[in-house]
């Protein structure tokens, strides 16, 4: 089930926690990066390709700070929302670059759509 995110709201933060597909255990992301990145069929105009901030490298914890105003009503074009599929690609501090596992966003137009 997608999480829903309201256009314009800037106090949720998306926070992820990468870990290793075979270990579980947190990938190390000191002296990395990280982006999220993904698209809306409905939206085509409107890919995400953001940089996220590493809150807790050692632990492989990312966070996008105001997910909200990724997207504003005017985006939107006259849709009430747009789902969004999305992974978060990391770079590691040795530059191998790998991608979390997919997920998705739902993004609602607020309530008096402005």
């Amino acid at each position: 089930m997608a999480d829903e995110v309201v256009v314009g709201a800037s106090r949720k933060d998306l926070v992820v926690t990468l870990v290793d597909a075979t270990t579980g255990v947190p990938i190390n992301l000191s002296g990395g990066s990280a982006k999220m990145q993904g698209k809306c069929p409905d939206l085509p105009s409107f890919p995400f390709d953001v940089v996220m901030t590493l809150t807790d490298p050692a632990n492989g914890k990312v966070t996008y700070a105001g997910l909200g105003s990724l997207l504003t009503h005017a985006n939107l074009g006259g849709l009430k929302s747009g789902t969004y599929t999305l992974r978060v690609r990391f770079t590691d501090a040795s530059a191998k670059v790998d991608f979390g596992p997919e997920f998705e966003l739902v993004f609602k137009d607020n309530p008096l759509g402005a």
